[in-house]
C-alpha cells in the first residue's frame, strides 16, 4: 500500500521536479536501441528522508543515437544531464557499460507508449516513445555507499515508460544504481552512478535541520 500511495505521489511531484538524471542508450547494436533514464525522485537528496527511482525507458530516436556518436560512443554511452546543463562546472566523465544482444521483437508482454518527449526544465529531451508493462521481467537494485548492502526496489509503472520505487537513504554518500533484466527480449545490467543534484548524492540531514 505505501509503495502505491507513494507511486501516485510520484507522479505529480515528477512534473515539478528539478531534473538532474543520467541517461544511457542500449541495444543499439542488437537493433533495437532504448534510452534508460535514471534518478531520484526527491532533488536534492537528505539521509533518513523518504525519496525514490525515477526510471524512464524509452524507444532510441534518431537523435538521440546521433547524440551518442558525437561523443564517440555506442552502447551503453552515458549522459549526465546535470552536467549538460552547468557545462565545464561538475567534470563528470561520460562512463562506458555494455550490454547483451538479443534478437527483438515488439510482442513479448510490452507495449510503446504514444511518442512523446520526456524534457526536463532545461529542455534537454529524454528518448521518444514510452516502453511500457516492464515490471515483471526488468529489476531494480540501489546500492549503499560503502557498496557492502543492496535493496531491491519494486518497480511501480506509472505509464509511457515511467517506473518508480520508494526508498529511505540512511546515510550521506552516493548511491549506486542498478537496473537490470529484460527490455522485450534485450537483455540489460546498467548502472548507473551520475544522476544526482549535489556532492555526495544523498546529503547528511544536518544540512537543513535546526535545533
Amino acid at each position: 500500500m505505501l509503495q502505491r500511495l507513494f507511486g501516485a505521489a510520484c507522479a505529480l511531484a515528477l512534473l515539478s521536479a528539478a531534473f538532474a538524471h543520467e541517461s544511457r542508450i542500449v541495444g543499439e547494436s542488437a537493433g533495437t536501441p532504448y534510452m534508460i533514464t535514471v534518478g531520484f525522485t526527491v532533488n536534492p537528496a537528505y539521509a533518513g528522508i523518504l525519496n525514490g527511482l525515477d526510471l524512464i525507458i524509452t524507444e532510441a530516436r534518431p537523435e538521440d543515437l546521433e547524440a551518442a556518436g558525437e561523443h564517440g560512443h555506442g552502447d551503453g554511452h552515458a549522459h549526465d544531464h546535470a552536467a549538460a546543463a552547468h557545462e565545464g562546472e561538475h567534470g563528470h566523465d561520460h562512463e562506458h557499460t555494455h550490454d547483451h544482444e538479443h534478437d527483438h521483437g515488439h510482442d513479448h508482454g510490452h507495449e510503446h507508449a504514444d511518442a512523446h518527449d520526456h524534457a526536463d526544465e532545461h529542455g534537454h529531451s529524454h528518448g521518444g516513445a514510452g516502453v511500457e508493462n516492464l515490471a515483471p521481467g526488468l529489476s531494480a537494485q540501489i546500492i549503499s555507499p560503502d557498496g557492502q548492502s543492496t535493496l531491491e526496489l519494486e518497480l511501480i509503472d506509472l505509464g509511457g515508460g515511467r517506473y518508480t520505487a520508494a526508498f529511505v537513504p540512511t546515510e550521506s554518500g552516493d548511491y549506486p544504481i542498478r537496473i537490470f533484466g529484460f527490455i522485450g527480449e534485450l537483455e540489460v545490467d546498467e548502472t548507473f552512478e551520475a544522476y544526482t543534484h549535489s556532492e555526495p548524492g544523498v546529503l547528511p540531514l544536518e544540512a537543513i535541520s535546526i535545533p
